[in-house]
């Protein structure tokens, strides 16, 4: 998921738009409205995909802190569990 997120990073304070459904997770990179790239997640690749609401919530989220937030859970070698949630208590995505 990490290398995935990474070829779409540009640059250090990159933004991205990540929008969920029953399929899966969408992240959406956008350069100054001329270059656009997609990352598709599908629900086949998580342990578990939990999927409850209605519609396709969509949120925005700084790249480069969602990327460095997952490698501070992995380690080489080794395939951590990571749960992810949204929305959480504040409307904000949950890493544990």
């Amino acid at each position: 998921m990490v290398d995935a997120l990474s070829s779409v990073r540009w640059k250090r304070h990159q933004d991205a738009v990540v929008e969920l459904s029953e399929h899966g997770i969408v992240l959406i990179v956008e350069e100054t409205g001329c270059l656009q790239a997609k990352v598709y997640l599908k629900r086949e690749l998580f342990l578990v995909y939990e999927y409850a609401a209605e519609g396709r919530p969509r949120f925005g989220l700084s790249l480069g802190l969602f990327v460095d937030c997952l490698n501070t859970f992995s380690a080489p070698g080794h395939a951590p569990v990571i749960e992810i949630r949204y929305p959480g208590p504040d409307m904000q995505l949950l890493l544990k």
